[in-house]
Formats: C-alpha cells, sequence, structure tokens
C-alpha cells in the first residue's frame, strides 16, 4: 500500500518541505552571523530545477532526485564596513515566506493522505 503514497505530487510535496528545511537551515545561519565580520551570506536554489524536471516530461525519482536543492552564496551587492553582507530584513523576510511555505506544504499533503486513508478504508 505504501506505492499509492508515492505518487509525483506526493514526492513534490515531500521534496518541498526538505528543501524549505533546508532553507530554514540556511537562513538561520545567515542571521546567526548576522555580526560575524566577513561572514558572506548564502541562499538555496530549487524552483527552477524543479520546474525543469516537471517540464521535461518525467517526474519519476531520477528526475526529482536532479531536481535536487544547491546551497549557493549569495552574490554581494553590498557589503556593510566589516565586510558581512547579511541583510538582517531581508533574512527575517525569507524566513516568514519559507516557513509560511512550508506549512502550507504540509498542509497539503496531510490532506491528500487524509484522503488516500479514507478510500483505502472504504
Amino acid at each position: 500500500m505504501g506505492w499509492l503514497f508515492d505518487d509525483v505530487p506526493n514526492r513534490v510535496l515531500k521534496l518541498g518541505m526538505d528543501v524549505a528545511a533546508l532553507r530554514h537551515q540556511v537562513i538561520a545561519n545567515n542571521i546567526a552571523n548576522v555580526d560575524t565580520p566577513y561572514f558572506k551570506a548564502s541562499d538555496v536554489s530549487f524552483e527552477e530545477q524543479l520546474r525543469a524536471a516537471l517540464s521535461s516530461g518525467g517526474a519519476g525519482a531520477a528526475e526529482l532526485a536532479e531536481a535536487g536543492p544547491v546551497v549557493y552564496r549569495v552574490p554581494a551587492t553590498r557589503f556593510r564596513i566589516d565586510g558581512n553582507t547579511v541583510d538582517i530584513d531581508w533574512e527575517t523576510v525569507k524566513l516568514s515566506q519559507n516557513t509560511g511555505r512550508y506549512n502550507a506544504q504540509a498542509a497539503v499533503l496531510r490532506r491528500r493522505l487524509a484522503m488516500w486513508r479514507r478510500v483505502a478504508g472504504e
């Protein structure tokens, strides 16, 4: 019965939640280092890779694995006097957006699993 829950939408939702958890760690690291001289902020790239994997016609495990997240250093557009590139206001906005995205994906996944449980129970 486990295969019922392993459809493409559920895999995409789970992958999205995993990426949101990684993104949360990266944002938290940026915020924790807001006062560290010469610290360079990082971010997570994922949505473009996922879009490309889904539009390629296949959304199997291999395609989704290739759509994995990439952590990268944010190109410096401005430096503070101490060389740190963390913008605390922007990190706070990203944290709020990421939390909302994670919660929305979790809610959709819960509803999908509840639907499958009802179908399996009937």
